[in-house]
């Protein structure tokens, strides 16, 4: 990547050394960041080391973008290294705990509400490993701004609550926001049709069968299978503990939750059928009769009150207990949701409607969903070969018939069988789309999605999604201490040749956490402000 660009892209940035071997700061990114050597007493160079996920050739590939850019200026003598996914989780949850002097390509798949963006990675109350803040930023404004955010009624009002809190997080720069993320996916024409691409990271495959939507997916071959592709191996089958997309995208057929949300964010029937606010932290959920998990169990009230409260202590705790309090089983298909606080948000699409529902036996043993997901959903586990498979079938005793919904979607999906192959490495996945190994590709390196994209044989969606990458700086190692150091570094980040010659202009450049999908509480004009006010970007 680095001699395709040249150091034409990079030299306006460097700073210089003196004639008596000093630093000197060549532009106002790098003059924050020497005041900040010189608040902590720092002797450039500093050494540290940034850090990716080897089956990401985008991570990768900008993490040695910024490599480079840092060592230019004379400020910094930084490596480069990458870890397999498994052993990267362990060391971003253990980063913090650990100290070590690490920065981080890291990226956070969000949803409808702006609350999620702003909480989950960055609030106090979201220190990993029971969080995923893995920085353990703290910061009490900060912290208020997102708890106000979140319990405002009035729409406008929670508008500029949230602009606060973004400016905030600017000012501080625990992280630095790099893109926004676009959902891409590419298949062979003569082999599928009807797919949609999600714009959620982590439900990639839910066009197969979305009868909430309107939405399924044909294949044209003798055994209805369809054919696609995993970044990594599926380490998670649980969802109190799924902390990683893959492990989300293989099980999304397979977990249902009481309230489907569709393609635009707006809620459906799932798992209960209506539901009412009662007060302003009270809802109560008509359930649905006559549905059956994949292992025989008959879903009830209990099966919901079990599948929140296993949350508890559990690495993704905030996803229930960020608003959870009780629950109250009227009967087997009545429930009441009582939150400790009042919630905003669309409630349904983030809070109690989107918990995936698991059997009530996963809790006292009875169902070990370490051996496999145990859902209500259209497809069931089929078979897991570590680091090369991952199967989900159809599950004929679904509880659809096609009158649910005010569509065409038929009783039964199309798709008999989901083969999941694992193809980490970007390059492989591509051959393995060219020469029909596989039916569909969600994971394609940003520039093979051109080639794609000019080839008749493939058709490609976009849809720009809820998710942004960015860097996570460690807080308790002098200088990254220092909110100049965080903020020059952000300041010389090379957004737009990264958007250039990483992502090929696949999604938008970032500077703040909440996707412009949600446009009442972002903009580009807003994000370049505050990065020219407080991060030097001219």
């Amino acid at each position: 990547m680095l001699k395709g660009l040249g150091a034409a892209g990079l030299i306006g940035l460097a700073g210089c050394i003196s004639e008596e071997g000093d630093v000197e700061a060549d532009n106002a990114a790098e003059e924050l960041i020497a005041e900040g050597f010189e608040e902590e007493g720092v002797e450039p160079p500093f050494e540290t080391t940034v850090y990716a996920n080897s089956d990401s050739s985008d991570r990768i590939a900008y993490g040695e973008l910024i490599q480079n850019e840092l060592n230019e200026t004379g400020f910094f003598d930084v490596s480069f290294d990458d870890m397999e996914w498994g052993a990267y989780l362990d060391f971003m949850n253990s980063v913090a705990e650990e100290e070590e002097n690490a920065l981080l390509c890291n990226g956070h798949s969000a949803d409808w509400d702006p609350h999620v963006f702003m909480n989950n990675p960055y609030h106090s109350s979201a220190h990993s490993p029971s969080g995923i803040n893995t920085n353990h930023f703290e910061d009490e404004e900060y912290d208020d701004l997102v708890d106000e955010g979140v319990e405002e009624s009035d729409q406008e009002a929670r508008q500029d609550i949230y602009a606060d809190a973004q400016e905030r997080l600017v000012e501080l720069s625990p992280v630095a926001l790099i893109q926004f993320g676009e959902q891409v996916t590419a298949w062979n024409n003569d082999e599928v049709s009807g797919f949609k691409t999600h714009p959620m990271a982590g439900r990639e495959f839910t066009a197969v069968y979305a009868p909430h939507e309107g939405v399924y997916t044909e294949v044209d071959n003798d055994d209805d299978e369809l054919r696609v592709d995993l970044g990594s191996d599926v380490p998670d089958f649980d969802p109190i503990s799924q902390e990683d997309t893959v492990s989300l995208m293989a099980t999304t057929l397979v977990y249902e939750s009481l309230i489907a949300v569709d393609f635009a964010g707006t809620p459906q029937p799932g798992l209960a059928t209506d539901w009412e606010q009662e007060d302003d932290t009270t809802w109560r959920f008509y359930l649905r009769e006559g549905v059956e998990f994949h292992n025989g169990d008959e879903f009830t009230a209990h099966d919901v009150q079990t599948s929140y409260e296993r949350y508890e202590d559990e690495v993704r705790e905030s996803d229930v207990y960020d608003w959870y309090e009780s629950s109250e089983i009227v009967n087997d298909h009545e429930i009441v949701i009582e939150h400790h606080r009042d919630y905003s948000g669309p409630f349904e699409a983030t809070g109690a409607g989107d918990v995936p529902i698991v059997p009530e036996g996963a809790e006292d043993g009875d169902v070990n969903l370490s051996d496999g997901p145990v859902g209500t959903g259209p497809y069931q586990f089929d078979e897991h070969q570590e680091d090369d498979r991952f199967v989900i079938e159809r599950y004929d005793d679904h509880w659809y018939t096609g009158d649910e919904y005010d569509n065409d979607v038929p009783e039964t999906p199309p798709v008999e069988t989901i083969v999941m192959e694992v193809i980490p490495e970007g390059s492989s996945r591509h051959q393995a789309l060219e020469v029909g190994d596989i039916d569909l590709s969600q994971g394609l390196p940003a520039e093979s999605v051109a080639e794609f994209e000019d080839d008749d044989d493939f058709d490609v969606d976009g849809a720009l999604g809820l998710s942004n990458e960015y860097l996570t700086f460690p807080l308790w190692q002098e200088p990254f201490n220092n909110p100049k150091v965080r903020r020059g570094i952000s300041g010389l980040i090379p957004r737009e040749t990264i958007m250039d010659n990483v992502f090929h202009d696949v999604g938008e450049l970032a500077y703040t956490p909440i996707s412009p999908i949600l446009e009442d509480f972002t903009g580009t004009d807003y994000q370049d402000e505050l990065a020219e006010e407080h991060l030097e970007v001219q």
